[in-house]
């Protein structure tokens, strides 16, 4: 709400109005103290002024309670996000949308470079120009520097400024920089800084809007910080995963770069279905670990050149529930986990370890039973040659609506034609 919509409100005064004699006291205080002068008799012009300042005082309140409880609601989204990009936009918007500012960006320290990334702005005046990104980076720098929030700062109070013309643009406009920090170990760590800017009939952002952006500002930086903490585990277990992978493929020298195959077709076929990036990387990665369970299964099952017998196959049938068990408790890994223990159901509910069938098995986990069959069959193994790829694309459509779900062949057969296969070699070379 605009400063001009609050006064055109009957009633209710502009808080831009002067507000002599009122000490700084907190709201309630204030209400109290005016109550308690309308008690001591006053009349006329006197209650006027006395009511309107009660007035006032008690929307000033409201005000704050209400965006006090937004930026509740907007924490608990922050603590759920995990996509620093995502987190980032959320939290701009909202900050723009608390304090009615015409335009917002985030800046992010580049410490290499001691400069910042600046994130596209948003707002009714969104891209700055060459000028306005000169004083937004001063602000921002100051902001950054100090550790505390610029609020309505003077252009002429930045040197490095003084040859830049049209500044006196900013003079009107409220401006607020807030860093983006957290204490952790007892010193502060810095993120970058966001900005915000409102019209010029809005006037100076009032300080207290200053504690409202100041906290929206730490809880961004802990998301980030966490965020960051999550990839940088999640990235240090994936390569634990990668030489797990290597040692189950030891066990077995004819699998030897299957599960990294099943991973590439997988996420492949996955694009094919237009899925969005954060399905695309759960589903390579759920694939990639698809057959670690097999560690737990024996070298003399898995290497078996003849078949197997009733008890042998019971015990590999194990293996999906063991890469379960394995993958318990890493809550980054939950949807990975869900996945990849589906890759032996089976569309007509033939499968194991569930008997999922049809729509009860996931998109990705389709995805994978076909891909991890492909490879099977156009992979050299122990027991029999590889197949030819006609008679391998002719096994995906005659198992399709009993093994294999029915779209997902297609669009699979449809891969392999267009894209063609990825050699062996390309994906060895990686390794």
């Amino acid at each position: 709400m605009s400063q001009g919509s609050r006064s055109a409100r009957p009633g209710i005064p502009d808080p831009r109005a002067p507000r002599e004699g009122l000490k700084e006291l907190s709201g309630i205080d204030r209400i109290a103290e005016a109550c308690s002068r309308l008690n001591g008799g006053l009349s006329g012009e006197a209650l006027k002024t006395e009511t309107r300042r009660i007035q006032e005082i008690a929307f000033n309140l409201h005000s704050l309670a209400y965006r006090t409880r937004l930026l509740a609601q907007k924490a608990l989204r922050l603590v759920d996000s995990d996509l620093p990009l995502e987190t980032l936009q959320n939290v701009l918007t909202d900050a723009i949308s608390l304090l009615g500012a015409r335009r917002g960006q985030i800046l992010i320290r580049v410490e290499e470079s001691e400069t910042f990334d600046r994130l596209p702005s948003i707002g009714s005046q969104s891209e700055p120009d060459e000028i306005e990104g000169q004083f937004i980076d001063a602000v921002a720098g100051r902001a950054y520097e100090t550790n505390q929030p610029v609020l309505n700062p003077d252009p002429s109070g930045f040197p490095e400024l003084e040859s830049l013309p049209g500044l006196d643009r900013f003079s009107d406009a409220g401006v607020l920089a807030v860093p983006l920090s957290i204490e952790t170990d007892g010193r502060d760590e810095r993120i970058g800084v966001l900005y915000l800017e409102t019209p010029p009939e809005k006037g100076a952002i009032a300080d207290t809007d200053i504690w409202i952006v100041q906290f929206l500002g730490s809880l961004t930086a802990l998301s980030i910080r966490n965020i960051r903490l999550t990839a940088s585990l999640r990235m240090a277990y994936q390569e634990t995963v990668h030489a797990l992978v290597r040692a189950l493929e030891a066990k077995d020298p004819y699998t030897r770069g299957h599960s990294e195959r099943v991973a590439e077709y997988s996420e492949r076929c996955g694009k094919h279905f237009e899925l969005g990036q954060a399905r695309l990387k759960t589903v390579y990665s759920a694939a990639l670990l698809h057959d670690i369970g097999k560690i737990g299964i024996r070298e003399s099952v898995l290497n078996k050149p003849s078949k197997l017998t009733p008890d042998e196959y019971d015990h590999i049938k194990k293996h999906p529930m063991i890469s379960e068990a394995i993958l318990h408790g890493l809550t980054f890994l939950t949807e990975e986990n869900t996945i990849l223990k589906q890759h032996h159901e089976r569309y007509d509910g033939k499968g194991y370890p569930y008997g999922l069938k049809g729509d009860e098995i996931s998109l990705e986990g389709a995805i994978i039973q076909v891909a991890d069959a492909w490879d099977a069959m156009t992979s050299r193994r122990v027991y029999r040659k590889e197949l030819d790829l006609k008679i391998a694309l002719e096994e995906l459509r005659e198992h399709s609506g009993s093994q294999f779900s029915p779209r997902v062949v297609e669009m699979f057969v449809r891969m392999v034609r267009e894209d063609g296969l990825v050699p062996v070699e390309e994906i060895e070379e990686e390794q």
